[in-house]
């Protein structure tokens, strides 16, 4: 690869190596959605119209076997159907999971026979050392990622989560880790019911650098370091958060002495107070909690009803000293307040809240003659968002007020905790689910589709970072990415296998 990356294109040319001109083409390729086999013709023409001796690949299958050696590594990891565990370390060799008794392997749905080294479900892996490492090897990235502690304008106003209390409490509680700038700090997002037992290899990547750290090189500073990371929080779609509004009004407000605009009772409560970081490590510490659907989903065996599960990330040391394990996701509350809103007013079929069971409930309580529904559980924010839904409590129908609604009373706390809500907005994300859709080609095996054109895409971007003139592959303007087909693969996987 590294005689590729010097290697002229032909005899005597000084502007195109092998490497670069065949990641130019690529990128090309990619930008406008270009079809494998116009690519592979249109690499077989340009050999023809390049002196002799040229090394330009003529199909696709020797440019991706060149990429190739560019690309980061997945790794393909069994799954129980049920999602109890992954075939790995001590599960590694075994046939079937001892608690559910479900086979590892692909049932044949008319001979009822084992399909034996096919697994009935997999996981798809692309550990997160190795990407990280390459973050630094950029010049521009590496700059970028200690923006924080060189460039960040220090002046009181929170405009960064280095900012915020979270920041400050790993500073305060780790101040090794804190004085490296280069130390990263993650929010990923977390979704799914029984994610559990698929963050299994993300969180011992996790432990690796908390503890230990990976040795590489800086771009940047020209020097070798220690790389750690600490899992800042998780972003999620819907935590139980479950408190009504109105004891988040002030102590004397009007409306607390009100009944005939809301639930019929006056509001005396006051506003439950968060748990404590260490309060809720040790409710959760002995409680045993299993994983899959089949095993029990949700099956606290520990006694307690109110904890449905204990996040995996409590197996990180430092996971029970942060302020803020869980943030909300901004995007799916906005969305489903002015769904409720719109849907409501408008009488939208499926989207109103206001329907005959709804004022039949306010009928039976007694409340709201004018309307005759409405059991008002909402969730608020702070005074003036508590006393904007408290006026939506007394013109919209209980079913209005969604969990989604509930979730707002919580956004001004996280502010506060976590900073502006730019950085964890989730519309990047969302908007990249449409391309990766788009990478799959056969629909029988779209995540194989989607791995192997993730890792062709990022060894096609490291190289395009390296190289003058050359546009972003992810989601320039110039791409429409309706015909992109990356099927081949690029010998990437590592597949964790039984000895059979």
């Amino acid at each position: 690869m590294f005689d590729d990356a010097k290697k002229p294109l032909y005899p005597g040319c000084k502007k195109f190596t092998k490497l670069s001109a065949l990641v130019r083409s690529y990128n090309l390729k990619v930008r406008y959605g270009w079809s494998n086999t116009s690519f592979s013709e249109l690499l077989s023409i340009i050999s023809d119209l390049l002196p002799e001796n040229n090394k330009i690949p003529t199909s696709l299958y020797e440019a991706k076997k060149t990429l190739g050696a560019l690309g980061l590594s997945y790794q393909k990891i069994d799954a129980c159907p049920n999602d109890c565990c992954l075939y790995r370390k001590e599960y590694a060799n075994s046939t079937k999971f001892p608690k559910c008794g479900l086979s590892r392997w692909k049932i044949n749905k008319n001979s009822t026979k084992e399909s034996r080294g096919v697994a009935a479900k997999q996981m798809w892996y692309f550990p997160i050392v190795p990407r990280f490492i390459r973050m630094f090897k950029n010049l521009e990235n590496a700059k970028n990622l200690r923006w924080h502690a060189m460039d960040r304008n220090v002046d009181g106003i929170m405009r960064h989560p280095a900012d915020t209390p979270s920041w400050r409490l790993i500073d305060h509680m780790w101040p090794t880790f804190g004085s490296k700038p280069r130390n990263l700090r993650l929010d990923p997002k977390q979704s799914g019911y029984d994610i559990n037992t698929y963050l299994a290899p993300l969180i011992d990547d996790l432990k690796i650098l908390w503890e230990e750290g990976v040795r590489r090189f800086d771009a940047y500073k020209e020097e070798y370091f220690t790389l750690r990371a600490v899992l800042l929080w998780t972003i999620n779609d819907f935590p139980a958060y479950d408190n009504l509004c109105g004891k988040y009004l002030p102590r004397h407000h009007p409306y607390r002495l009100q009944k005939k605009n809301f639930d019929g009772k006056q509001e005396h409560g006051n506003p439950p107070q968060p748990l404590s970081r260490e309060a809720i490590y040790f409710k959760l510490k002995e409680m045993i909690f299993s994983c899959g659907k089949k095993c029990g989903k949700n099956n606290n065996e520990g006694g307690n009803d109110y904890w449905k599960r204990r996040s995996s990330f409590f197996e990180l040391p430092y996971y029970k000293n942060l302020q803020v394990r869980h943030c909300l996701d901004i995007m799916y509350i906005e969305k489903n307040v002015c769904m409720n809103i719109v849907g409501t007013l408008l009488d939208i079929s499926g989207k109103s809240k206001d329907g005959m069971n709804s004022r039949l409930d306010l009928v039976e309580m007694n409340i709201r003659p004018e309307l005759a529904p409405m059991v008002i559980e909402l969730d608020a924010l702070q005074e003036d968002i508590v006393m904007t839904l408290c006026n939506l409590e007394k013109y919209f129908p209980h079913s209005f007020f969604t969990i989604m609604v509930h979730l707002v009373v919580h956004l001004v706390r996280e502010v506060k905790l976590c900073g502006p809500v730019y950085l964890r907005r989730m519309y990047p994300f969302e908007k990249y689910m449409k391309v990766l859709k788009i990478f799959v080609r056969n629909r029988n095996r779209p995540e194989g589709c989607i791995a192997e054109a993730q890792v062709c895409e990022e060894a096609v971007q490291f190289c395009s970072d390296f190289l003058s003139g050359l546009d972003p592959i992810g989601l320039g303007s110039l791409n429409s990415r309706k015909d992109k087909q990356i099927d081949r693969p690029l010998s990437a996987e590592t597949y964790v296998r039984p000895d059979m």
